[in-house]
């Protein structure tokens, strides 16, 4: 009559091992998420941060052309 002993450590073992791929995967997509959401962010950055410094440009010039109290 065969042990379940030496089973039961090979079940375990390969548990330990799955769930151990298993986080090995998420960290990987979590990082890869995380480099996507960094990208994104850097885009929108750029595309706010563009037509905003060219119309701060566009008064400030205006500001120096004209003597209105609207443009304050």
């Amino acid at each position: 009559m065969a042990s379940e002993e030496p089973d039961g450590w090979l079940l375990a073992s390969s548990r330990r091992k799955d769930r151990a791929f298993r986080a090995l995967e998420t960290r990987q997509e979590l990082e890869r998420e995380r480099r996507r959401l960094a990208e994104l962010g850097s885009l929108v950055s750029h595309d706010l941060g563009t037509p905003l410094n060219l119309a701060s440009g566009r008064l400030e010039l205006a500001r120096r052309d004209c003597e209105s109290d609207q443009l304050d």
